[in-house]
């Protein structure tokens, strides 16, 4: 009578001693996704077992019986069969073998069975060949093949012939990776150029093993009936490649075939180039058109060889040909001259690919050879072509172009060469670039660039702790304090603020106006109280406009003062506007202040002026998006929601206001 899968893990079990410690009393029950100390102590005792093999039978014992408990879990099962793998063998394979017919265990199984090493296992995955169907049989022939065994080739050489042409491009791609002359031969008589491509890249893989056990007779065989040109452009070169290593002169063959017609054989030529000597693919470079010498170029370049210059400065001027003149450009990359190097700097303005493939050379060169040009192409170019030179300048770390930089940074007519000199200022400047940059700022008349120049300052200052003093040295006189004044109150700091309250208290009126300017440029809230001051009591309509906005602006940032607070202060600068543009945006503002008084106090907006109205219903749609205020208030948000329906011409928030009303 066969015995059953219980009966042998029983004796698989009695088999073994018990181990000294039991490392194993909670495998059984451990689930996905527990703390995993549990599984490193049984990895260790594992470990620790496999220096004496009776504590090692012991164990994979004991790991047995974890599969075949009928209450253990699956992950418990899992990781049981992992660790037979270690230290599993011979008394473990007949139960592993049954489990295979176990659709929840065959996996588990199977990669036990795989990784050890004693010969019952590989039986009994030879064994399993002719049992199983469907997914579980391809996990068994790709066991067979990852364990190399021979023995296996039977079994599968039958399998090739199956009805389920999965199975038999298994088979036959395990017979490829077992190799062997029984494997090599079934395959030489599947591997006709009009079958499916698996059996020759199979039979190809054999002649490779071959050519590695040293039977270089079989390997040819192989080789040569697979380099046919009937076969498949893959296979053939792949045959062609083997080929290449059995003969005794590489360098003659790869010279045939770079001067034949073959395509296989020219691109298997070409990827086996860089094992030949500098002075064979010199030679072979001679009196060949630039498409034909490219690739020893190529090579040469990678070995820093001068020689290959002439002919890669020729591709790289091949505008007609835009795949050779990357390729050019490429290489010049490796090697290059100063000819080579103005060459990739013209290239900056062309295409993208071609833009792309200068600027990957220049950046690959050294900076003695690349940074005099640079500059001179930065003052010299304009365009796009300036634009990849500042790209260059970022990816070198090319600090010593700062000055140049500052330079362009004055130029006011260009505002895409404006933001690109800016970027590479930020990234590249420090604190010994802040004064060029207030220089700037004072020859600079357009106001837009002007800004764009102080935010320039604002981020590289970032890194410094000397933020205010390179604007504070500049002002020398009334022109420069009164020009800098906006961009010292962006700074801020107790030194700025009271160069400020100089300003705000001259008799000058442009003195005081840029001090108004500087105060509302201030970074925080920290100057609310003045500008509130300045919004009811300044002499000026600009002066009150300009104050209340920044005064909103500020007591709307974050800070730890008490929303209920912020609140208030939004609504008493509502009640001080004197335009709807700034009651616009008391109510766009309020909408940070996340608590219901918000919520009502926008409700009662929706019948107030029409662009009012219109933002208060965007608020309300921006305080519902946030479930902490809206589920406990339910049924106040949905009225008001429904208010915003009513009132609001916007069809994005009409939108958003219907998604929250539907709990979205």
């Amino acid at each position: 009578m066969k015995p059953t899968l219980l009966t042998l893990v029983a004796l698989a079990i009695l088999a073994s001693p018990a181990p000294a410690v039991d490392a194993l009393s909670e495998l059984a029950d451990y689930q996905y996704g527990q703390d995993q100390a549990s599984l490193l102590a049984v990895e260790r005792e594992v470990e620790r077992s496999m220096a004496d093999p009776a504590r090692q039978a012991a164990m994979a014992g004991k790991l047995l019986a974890v599969m075949a408990d009928p209450e253990a879990t699956l992950a418990g099962k899992q990781h049981a069969a992992i660790y037979l793998r270690m230290c599993g063998g011979k008394p473990e394979a007949p139960a592993l073998a049954g489990m295979l017919k176990d659709d929840a265990l065959c996996e588990f199984a199977r990669g036990a069975l795989e990784r050890i090493p004693a010969p019952a296992a590989g039986k009994a995955l030879r064994d399993a060949l002719a049992d199983l169907k469907g997914p579980a049989l391809l996990g068994v022939i790709n066991s067979t093949a990852n364990r190399g065994d021979r023995e296996a080739v039977g079994p599968l050489m039958a399998l090739t012939a199956d009805d389920d042409t999965t199975i038999r491009l298994a088979a036959a791609h395990a017979l490829g990776r077992i190799g062997g002359a029984v494997a090599t031969s079934c395959l030489k008589r599947l591997a006709g150029p009009d079958r499916d491509v698996t059996f020759a890249h199979a039979y190809l893989a054999c002649g490779f093993i071959a050519l590695e056990e040293g039977d270089r007779a079989a390997a040819t065989a192989v080789f040569d009936a697979l380099a046919q040109a009937d076969y498949p452009a893959p296979v053939r070169r792949g045959a062609l490649a083997g080929e290449l290593r059995l003969v005794a002169d590489p360098a003659a063959l790869l010279a045939r075939w770079l001067a034949g017609d073959d395509q296989a054989a020219r691109r298997v030529a070409v990827n086996h180039l860089d094992g030949q000597t500098t002075e064979w693919l010199q030679a072979l470079c001679k009196d060949k058109p630039v498409g034909d010498a490219i690739c020893f170029a190529e090579v040469l370049a990678e070995r820093g060889g001068a020689a290959a210059l002439p002919i890669l400065l020729a591709a790289a001027r091949q505008e007609d040909d835009p795949s050779l003149r990357i390729r050019g450009l490429m290489a010049l990359g490796r090697v290059a001259d100063a000819e080579a190097v103005q060459l990739l700097i013209d290239a900056l303005g062309g295409d993208v690919l071609i833009r792309q493939a200068a600027s990957t050379a220049l950046t690959s060169l050294p900076g003695t050879l690349v940074d005099k040009p640079v500059v001179k192409g930065l003052r010299e170019s304009d365009g796009r072509k300036r634009s990849e030179l500042l790209n260059l300048v970022v990816l070198r770390r090319m600090t010593g172009t700062i000055p140049v930089l500052l330079e362009l940074g004055r130029i006011e007519d260009d505002e895409s060469l404006r933001g690109d000199v800016s970027s590479a200022l930020v990234e590249l400047g420090d604190e010994t670039t802040l004064p060029g940059l207030v220089a700037a700022v004072l020859a600079t008349e357009d106001g837009q660039h002007r800004d764009r120049l102080e935010t320039t300052y604002l981020e590289i200052a970032k890194r410094s702790d000397n933020t205010v003093k390179p604007i504070l040295a500049a002002m020398t006189d009334g022109g420069s304090t009164d020009k800098l004044l906006s961009m010292l109150g962006r700074v801020g700091g107790e030194a700025a603020l009271a160069k400020i309250d100089e300003a705000l208290a001259s008799e000058k009126a442009d003195r005081k106006a840029a001090g108004v300017r500087a105060l509302c440029n201030w970074p925080d809230a920290a100057v609310a109280d003045r500008l509130a001051a300045l919004a009811k009591g300044g002499d000026q309509p600009a002066t009150r406009v300009s104050s209340l906005r920044a005064y909103i602006r500020v007591i709307s940032l974050e800070s730890d003062r008490p929303e209920s607070e912020t609140r208030k202060m939004l609504q008493a600068a509502y009640k001080l506007a004197e335009r709807p543009e700034e009651r616009v945006l008391a109510v766009k503002r309020i909408s940070t202040v996340r608590d219901m008084e918000t919520l009502r106090w926008l409700v009662s907006l929706l019948d107030a002026e029409a662009p009012v109205a219109q933002e208060a219903c965007r608020s309300i749609v921006d305080l519902a998006h946030h479930r902490f205020l809206r589920n406990p208030n339910r049924d106040e948000f949905n009225n008001a929601l429904n208010r915003v329906l009513e009132t609001s011409k916007d069809p994005e928030t009409v939108d958003r206001a219907k998604g929250y009303l539907e709990g979205v």
